[in-house]
């Protein structure tokens, strides 16, 4: 699997671009099941190369306060 379909994906999610969100998306449109262990490594990986950056949003009760990492394309 490539980056290329996390990075449409985070496109295509737009403001809803976190964790759990992205990786039901990606596994929607790829058919296959992904960690969010692989999940995070390749966010972090195109955040450094500059492709994609992150935010914190406050969490709410749901998440017991945990903000929520979500992510954009640059």
């Amino acid at each position: 699997m490539t980056p290329d379909i996390v990075l449409v994906s985070i496109r295509a999610l737009g403001s809803n671009a976190y964790g759990v969100s992205l990786r039901q998306e990606i596994e929607r449109r790829t058919k296959t099941s992904i960690s969010l262990g692989w999940l995070y490594s390749t966010c972090d990986r195109l955040e450094e190369d500059g492709f994609i950056e992150s935010y914190k949003e406050p969490g709410g009760p749901e998440r017991g306060g945990r903000p929520k990492k979500i992510w954009r394309v640059k």
